[in-house]
């Protein structure tokens, strides 16, 4: 009666149906519970298996095991019942938002904060949240796990956020400056955001950090990547203007030289040859002084 909240005849084959029907209907029930433990490595596989074994020994038991097991057992069943009754509660939908977001404060955001020097006050809490992300009985510390894992989480934001405005504004900056450039105008508008584009793409002004990610929803970027970015924005700035340079600078005309037409006449003097390659010098420097690229033939 105290495992099922309801009233047992009190003859012992009753008694022992009774037992067998409840135990039977928890080994249903822990089915599901079962798939979202293991599709969320909670650490519970081992404590759910005991209660498992516990219920099929009464299904496949007789009415004496039973009645015998409840006598002796009783208190011990309804402490295993109860211990599920709260992991079912913490696994739940909520309970594994929960769950999630403080695995990822755990593993994703405290070691970045630690490489960075960034632990301080942080790190006790942060061990103490791996510690209890890892214990079987992690379903009765669900509050002090949210605690922790907003210390972690608003720690990693602070720094991520510091960083993230950083590099939006260096890399915005790049870009004024590329457009500031009298040459910008004259590149062709189809062509403005591929050149930029290695600019643009790490000028990020939304930060958009959810709870369960470490990174920008919006850009993607690590901490380690803003980094990166930070160092390279000079090269990169360096290469957009090569670019446009490249765009924009005249196209150099090329002309083909065919030097049978310097060379018409027979050359039979030193004066005639003189004067064709001095016929032929004076033509070449005039094309070169027009900026026209000559090919010889």
């Amino acid at each position: 009666e105290e495992l099922t909240g309801d009233t047992v005849d009190v003859e012992k084959n009753a008694i022992a149906a009774a037992f067998k029907q409840l135990a039977s209907d928890e080994l249903d029930a822990l089915k599901d519970l079962e798939a979202v433990i293991k599709a969320n490595h909670l650490p519970v596989a081992e404590t759910i298996e005991d209660y498992k074994n516990t219920l099929a020994t009464v299904v496949d038991g007789t009415a004496d095991y039973c009645v015998r097991t409840l006598a002796g057992e009783g208190q011990s069943l309804r402490d295993a019942r109860e211990k599920v009754r709260k992991i079912r509660e913490a696994a739940d939908e909520q309970g594994l938002k929960t769950i999630q977001h403080a695995h990822v404060a755990a593993d994703q955001m405290w070691p970045v904060l630690s490489e960075r020097g960034k632990d301080g006050h942080v790190a006790p809490d942060a061990e103490e949240l791996k510690n209890l992300l890892g214990s079987a009985t992690f379903y009765d510390s669900i509050m002090d796990i949210k605690l922790k894992t907003n210390t972690v989480a608003s720690a990693y934001k602070e720094a991520y956020k510091e960083v993230h405005t950083k590099r939006g504004e260096s890399f915005a900056s790049a870009i004024d400056d590329v457009k500031g450039r009298s040459e910008w105008l004259n590149v062709p508008d189809e062509m403005k955001d591929p050149v930029l584009s290695s600019l643009t793409s790490r000028a990020c002004q939304y930060l958009d950090l959810h709870d369960d990610s470490a990174v920008c929803s919006s850009c993607g970027a690590t901490l380690n990547q803003m980094d990166s970015d930070l160092a390279a924005v000079g090269g990169l700035k360096g290469q957009v203007l090569a670019r446009v340079q490249e765009i924009t600078a005249p196209k150099q005309k090329v002309e083909r030289i065919h030097l049978y037409n310097f060379f018409t006449d027979s050359l039979d003097s030193e004066e005639a040859v003189e004067s064709a390659v001095e016929r032929l010098k004076e033509h070449l420097l005039k094309l070169l002084a027009e900026g026209v690229k000559i090919v010889l033939e």
